[in-house]
Formats: C-alpha cells, sequence, structure tokens
C-alpha cells in the first residue's frame, strides 16, 4: 500500500468531507490549514504505528554476508533470525562484541545468507507514492491509530473509537499468526 493512501484514509476517517479527497490532493492539503496541523507531523504516529505492528508481525529482510560483517553497516538492522550457507544449511554463529558477526567453520571469503528483523519508519522526506513493505493487513491498521491518535484532542469519543478498532485489530494479529507454508510431500515420476 502507498504511504499516501494511508494517510489519504486517515483524513477520511477524520473529517467529513463534501468532496471526495484524491490521492493527487495530498500535496495541497499540506498547505490547507485545516488539514497542515495533522499532516506536518504525521511521519512520527505512523512511526509509532508500524512499532506497535511490528512487535506483532516483524519485519525479516535478508542479505548476504561474510564472517566479520559488521551489523551496524545496516541502520534499519534489529535482531538476526538465521543463517544460512549457498547450500541452505543453516549455520551457527554468534555476535563478537555485540556488533562483529561470527559464523562457525566458516571459510575465508564464504558468503552466507543473513535473515534478520529490521526496523522500517517514515520521515518527512518519505514521498506519497513509496509503498511501504509492511503486509496489506498491516497497512489497514495504520489510518485506525493515526486517527485515534491525531482527533483526540477535536473529539475524544471518536479518538477511541478509532483507536479501539486499532486495537481490535492488532489483538487479531496477535491470536491469528500467518500461515506459513510449507511443502510436506514431495512425489512424482521423474525420468
Amino acid at each position: 500500500m502507498k504511504y499516501g493512501d494511508i494517510l489519504l484514509s486517515a483524513l477520511r476517517k477524520m473529517f467529513l468531507n463534501k468532496d471526495k479527497l484524491q490521492f493527487e490532493d495530498l500535496s495541497k492539503l499540506r498547505d490547507d490549514k485545516n488539514y497542515k496541523t495533522y499532516l506536518d507531523g504525521i511521519h512520527n504516529v505512523v512511526n509509532e504505528c508500524i512499532d506497535k505492528l511490528l512487535e506483532v508481525r516483524p519485519y525479516i529482510q535478508y542479505t548476504e554476508v561474510n564472517d566479520g560483517y559488521d551489523v551496524t553497516d545496516d541502520d534499519e538492522f534489529k535482531c538476526i533470525y538465521d543463517i544460512f550457507d549457498l547450500n541452505g544449511k543453516r549455520r551457527q554463529y554468534y555476535l563478537e562484541g555485540d556488533t562483529i558477526l561470527r559464523i562457525l567453520d566458516a571459510e575465508p571469503n564464504e558468503t552466507f545468507t543473513m535473515y534478520y528483523e529490521s526496523y522500517y519508519y517514515v520521515t518527512e522526506s518519505t514521498k506519497d507514492s513509496t509503498r511501504l513493505p509492511l503486509s496489506h493487513e498491516l497497512c489497514n491498521l495504520i489510518p485506525l491509530y493515526l486517527a485515534g491518535e491525531l482527533y483526540k484532542d477535536d473529539d475524544i469519543s471518536l479518538s477511541t473509537i478509532y483507536m479501539n478498532e486499532f486495537e481490535a485489530g492488532l489483538e487479531r494479529l496477535r491470536q491469528y499468526p500467518p500461515e506459513h507454508k510449507t511443502v510436506r510431500d514431495v512425489f512424482g515420476v521423474f525420468q
């Protein structure tokens, strides 16, 4: 889902508009006194929400590494999930001094695939057309959180309703983890 679509969805929840808000209108809305206050610091509230969502559904990435890789080279690094060699074999590892990756029995210049949990943040300069690398079910909860947080000074009852909807959605994510697709049986005829 695009960042701009999330912002529009939150604004539609917060305001009754006689005209439908369009994606193309976002740049004008940032200068409109009715919306400017909300949109100026919205990226901070989006990041609060993303942190809450990633506690339930981590954002997993991967990269190619060698023994001695400095995990602080990636600003978004949070923690290692697993490491595999190029043949798909899981490898044992440890962190030396909390930053240097050491892979047991690694050959010099041997390449590994490291899967790691990552942070994800938006900034003031994040473009509206940026696709967030989060699942659709997570992105759908962000506008509820935004409306709940940003609108609490204007209408506490409506804000509470949106925040309760967000918390209920978050709880559903906790109760129903994503289905892991695995291969159970492989059989067939090969010539």
